[in-house]
Formats: C-alpha cells, sequence, structure tokens
C-alpha cells in the first residue's frame, strides 16, 4: 500500500519565507528610490528614509517632521513629491521581486 507524505507544512513554510525576503527586497529598492529622488540641502531629509517589512507588507517613512511639507507642498510652497516619485519608479522592482520569490 501506497503512503502519501504530504509537503504542504514545508511549502507553506517556504512561502512565507519567500515573501519575507520579497518585503525586505522591495523595501530596499523603494527606499534607495526614494533617496535618488529626494531633494538636499543638508542631506537631513535623504538621510531619514527608511523602512520597515512585515511579514506580507513593506511601510516607507521618512520621520522628518517637514518631509510632508516638503512632498505634498504648504499653500507658501508648491509640493516636492520625491516619495511618491520614488515609489513610483520601483513599481516594475516591486513587480519582478514578487515574481522571483513566488517561486517555490
Amino acid at each position: 500500500m501506497n503512503k502519501f507524505n504530504s509537503n504542504y507544512d514545508e511549502i507553506i513554510r517556504l512561502f512565507r519565507d519567500n515573501i519575507k525576503e520579497a518585503m525586505n527586497d522591495c523595501g530596499k529598492i523603494g527606499t534607495a528610490n526614494i533617496v535618488k529622488e529626494t531633494p538636499v540641502l543638508t542631506g537631513d531629509l535623504k538621510s531619514a528614509n527608511k523602512y520597515v517589512a512585515g511579514d506580507t507588507s513593506v511601510i516607507f517613512v521618512n520621520d522628518k517632521n517637514y518631509a510632508g511639507f516638503v512632498n505634498y507642498g504648504t499653500y507658501k510652497m508648491s509640493s516636492n513629491p520625491f516619495f511618491n516619485r520614488g515609489l513610483i519608479n520601483s513599481l516594475d522592482n516591486f513587480k519582478s521581486i514578487l515574481l522571483k520569490y513566488m517561486k517555490i
């Protein structure tokens, strides 16, 4: 009699590990592209671009209190959407990374 050995748990573990790695790679690429687009006066704004990779998501942050004013503008200052441009420039890379890691 043939005994069936399930690899389900191993496949799920590999899939989860791959997704975590993909999120980390997306974070690195996205942050690099945001840094490229960040305007520089003193370098403080550029050096404050970071990411936090979770199990299934990536959060991009800039913890300078004026980052939002630069990105979105104010009534006295036009916007310079460095954050948006950096992420938009990363979309093709994100797709490639996710497709690469979806292979088991």
